[in-house]
């Protein structure tokens, strides 16, 4: 399942207390909690899907080495908010546990070129990648078990390389 974000305005100064996360929090390869902006206060009721530990979170619409960029949201100390350009990842229910796994798979070379060529519009300017084709992604996936392991293995060994 993929839960999207809400575009909202927002203001340097803000006196909200409620934080949005902003696109580079997602494209170095490592989760970036403090790339966040502030919604004004009028725009706060918008705000819908919250960040939760656990998942991955998708840059749907970057440039077009950026397109598609992913990371995984290990711990969160603070409550924070998805934009519309990012997508949160729920796995399913008989995956839940192996969020590393995917988070892996989704970032290994070819699979990372895949998702960037869904993306649609100009080769020089902002690209966007639907949630349809997301959707029908297909990846090879070994049975449970070794999904743990290979996580695992993967989660102590050197991260993914960051595709720019």
């Amino acid at each position: 399942k993929i839960e999207s974000g809400t575009s909202v305005n927002c203001s340097i100064g803000s006196e909200s207390d409620k934080r949005i996360l902003k696109t580079s929090a997602v494209t170095l390869g490592a989760f970036l909690p403090s790339e966040t902006k502030t919604p004004i206060v009028d725009e706060e009721d918008k705000l819908s899907t919250q960040v939760k530990a656990g998942h991955i979170l998708v840059c749907r619409k970057n440039s077009p080495s950026l397109v598609g960029s992913s990371v995984l949201v290990e711990s969160l100390d603070q409550d924070l908010f998805l934009p519309d350009l990012l997508w949160q990842l729920i796995p399913n229910e008989n995956y839940r546990e192996i969020s590393n796994f995917l988070f892996y798979a989704l970032n290994e070379g070819h699979t990372a070129f895949r998702i960037r060529n869904l993306a649609s519009g100009s080769i020089e300017s902002m690209r966007n990648i639907s949630k349809k084709s997301y959707l029908n992604l297909s990846l090879p996936l070994p049975p449970l078990p070794p999904h743990q392991n290979i996580a695992q293995t993967l989660s102590t060994s050197t991260p993914p390389p960051i595709h720019l």
